[in-house]
């Protein structure tokens, strides 16, 4: 598992989905950063919860699993420099925002 330190809204996220679930995991080890959390499992030491994302930093052997349920999300922020914004920030922060809209008019 991440550290809390690092990621503390990954690791909150991750014990309440557990106790959802009706248990409170063993924590035995964490990693500053998701290849870590990766290699502890590889080494042995456990199953973890991490990103989507990471299953293409895992190697062959070990396995990645798609946790399903609106439940599993976490909260992402976009974040830029307010005084230096190039054309291409402008290009993205309008295509992140139509897509926050569109999400937001289709979940309603």
């Amino acid at each position: 598992m991440s550290e809390r330190a690092t990621s503390p809204a990954v690791f909150d996220r991750i014990l309440t989905l557990c106790g959802e679930a009706g248990f409170a995991p063993n924590i035995v080890s964490t990693a500053t950063v998701s290849s870590g959390v990766i290699a502890l499992v590889e080494a042995g030491d456990g199953i973890a919860i991490v990103p989507e994302g990471s299953r293409f930093l895992g190697p062959g052997d070990v396995h990645f699993v798609p946790l399903q349920g609106a439940a599993t999300t976490v909260d992402l922020v976009i974040a830029w420099p307010s005084l230096r914004i190039s054309g291409a920030h402008r290009s993205f922060l309008t295509l992140a925002r139509k897509f926050r809209a569109d999400n937001i008019v289709n979940s309603a």
